[in-house]
């Protein structure tokens, strides 16, 4: 694409999150590391250092004949930004008695229960809230990767299906959500990481892959049967940090 015109700013956007143990029994240190190399590793390796992580090769066996000479320096290419897309750590357990035979399983299970208000730990997708787990990833991928090119959120956020009441949302568990994460960024930046932008996903709700149109992301809420549009009490807290550059003390 440079050879096609000049003056282009080109990146990519990853899915990185920080892998760890939670719940029992515990997961195997192996195990955590190969989640980790694939889901982590296997990207920012091949972008920056221009190379696979030789563990995972090695554990791939015949299979690493398919990284084919040359593509190495084919990915390894110029970067003059790089997107992250964070949401939650990835929590693993081991295998118990009880569990079938998959060798690995994510925790928590997504499910709808934790839609609930009583469930302030966790999001309407399941996912768990790890605002620390966000400093600690770009911290590392800034101490990991030297060279690393400027960074871009390009994706972070929460769903919450809140009522409307009078004509107006109060989604507290949103506002609290980005004010966390804000301020888990704002940590990463001062202690050096290059970050340059930030983007909440989404200005509006919409369609979520393969939960179509049952959760909701965004700062204005979309009534899909009217298509009338209402914006989330977040939405206005959001524009006030941004007009001020700043989160509430």
């Amino acid at each position: 694409m440079r050879a096609e015109r000049d003056g282009l700013q080109l990146g990519i956007v990853i899915n990185p999150t920080n892998v760890r143990s939670e719940g029992a029994p515990p997961a195997p240190a192996d195990s955590i590391r190969r989640i980790d190399a694939i889901h982590n590793r296997w990207w920012f390796d091949a972008l920056i250092k221009g190379a696979y992580p030789a563990d995972i090769i090695a554990d791939f066996g015949p299979l690493a004949a398919a990284v084919q000479p040359g593509d190495n320096r084919q990915i390894a290419q110029p970067l003059d930004w790089l997107g992250i897309n964070y949401y939650s750590d990835m929590l693993v357990r081991g295998v118990s008695d009880d569990d079938d035979a998959r060798p690995m399983r994510t925790h928590p299970t997504v499910t709808d229960v934790t839609r609930a208000p009583r469930q302030p730990t966790h999001t309407d997708m399941g996912w768990p809230i790890t605002p620390n787990g966000f400093t600690d990833l770009l911290r590392r991928l800034d101490a990991d990767y030297p060279g690393l090119p400027p960074l871009y959120i390009t994706e972070n956020g929460c769903a919450y299906d809140d009522p409307i009441v009078d004509g107006h949302i109060d989604d507290v568990r949103r506002r609290d959500y980005l004010s966390k994460y804000l301020r888990a960024l704002h940590e990463a930046i001062a202690a050096g990481v290059d970050v340059r932008g930030y983007f909440q996903w989404s200005l509006m709700d919409n369609f979520e892959w393969g939960y179509g149109y049952s959760k909701r992301f965004g700062l204005v809420h979309i009534d899909y049967d009217t298509l009338v549009r209402t914006p989330r009490d977040s939405a206005y807290w959001y524009r006030d940090v941004i007009a001020a550059n700043a989160l509430p003390a």
